[in-house]
């Protein structure tokens, strides 16, 4: 069974109107009773439209027509109920898919091109890494974490130091300013990467964004169909991501450009590499994201 964790219900909503828009003529009429307002619908469908579907999956027949008018008439109306409004995006989704599927398909990885991924995937979330690592009893314990086996060898080494050993102060000495060196290099490495978070949050203008593959996914709190702050915790595993794409940076960037567009191709490349290790990284713009 399908599960989105992520719809863009704007974006699905623009493609599905670009797509079966101009089918559709409608009469609506408000009526007032207290403080109660109806809204009435009527709909004539036109002879094209002759595609059936099963509305809610609960096998009542309707045409394609009334999905798109139900979303149309989502931002409109503040009584549609949610479970009903989600049901219905998700039934877009299916209409767009068998669309694309049909007329135009996936036409490689382009710039502008639709594009499905399914593949093991994490969420960086840039300001709760932020905050992770400006805590510096964070930093203390992953570093202990990290050096507990190079402690426990040092310790072993010094206790077999016995007391005949030529030099032991000496030795035992360099030992702990060797497992001293060790952790100050590795607390700076973390500290570097705390600059690199802060220099990516001042570019990248979203908080999270997913990285699955070559691709980075960038991500609108509004359309996350959970509760945001956990995200970076809760998912993971592989999950199928479709959207289309924005842009392609490469590493080697083009010596010809404009020293602007040069200039922000540089930071991109420098950047972005460091969220994801590739020579070429996709930017996509994610329509859904889901398990399946």
């Amino acid at each position: 069974m399908r599960r989105f964790i992520y719809l863009d219900t704007e974006t699905l909503n623009s493609y599905i109107a670009q797509i079966y828009d101009g089918l559709i003529t409608s009469n609506e009429e408000n009526k007032q009773y207290t403080n109660e307002i109806n809204k009435e619908f009527s709909h004539s469908v036109s002879p094209n439209a002759n595609i059936d579907f099963k509305v809610f999956n609960k096998g009542i027949e309707g045409k394609i027509e009334y999905i798109f008018k139900s979303l149309k008439a989502d931002k409109e109306s503040a009584f549609v109920n949610k479970v009903e409004t989600k049901l219905l995006h998700d039934n877009a989704f299916d209409l767009l898919i068998s669309h694309i599927n049909e007329y135009t398909g996936f036409k490689g990885e382009y710039i502008g091109n639709f594009i499905e991924i399914f593949d093991s995937f994490y969420i960086l979330d840039f300001l709760y890494y932020k905050e992770l690592f400006s805590d510096e009893n964070f930093i203390n314990f992953i570093v202990d974490s990290a050096m507990e086996n190079i402690i426990k060898e040092a310790e072993n080494k010094k206790a077999k130091l016995t007391t005949g050993t030529s030099g032991k102060k000496q030795i035992i000495k360099d030992i702990d300013n060797n497992i001293a060196t060790i952790r100050k290099k590795q607390i700076s490495e973390y500290m570097n990467t705390l600059k690199i978070i802060e220099i990516i949050t001042k570019i990248i203008p979203y908080q999270r964004i997913l990285c699955i593959g070559d691709c980075i996914v960038t991500l609108s709190d509004e359309f996350i169909r959970d509760d945001i702050q956990m995200s970076s915790f809760k998912y993971g595993g592989k999950i199928k991501v479709f959207g289309y794409i924005t842009n392609i940076i490469n590493k080697n960037t083009n010596p010809n450009l404009p020293i602007f567009a040069g200039v922000i191709n540089q930071i991109n490349s420098a950047i972005l590499s460091e969220i994801i290790n590739k020579n070429e990284i996709k930017i996509i713009h994610p329509i859904a994201i889901y398990y399946e």
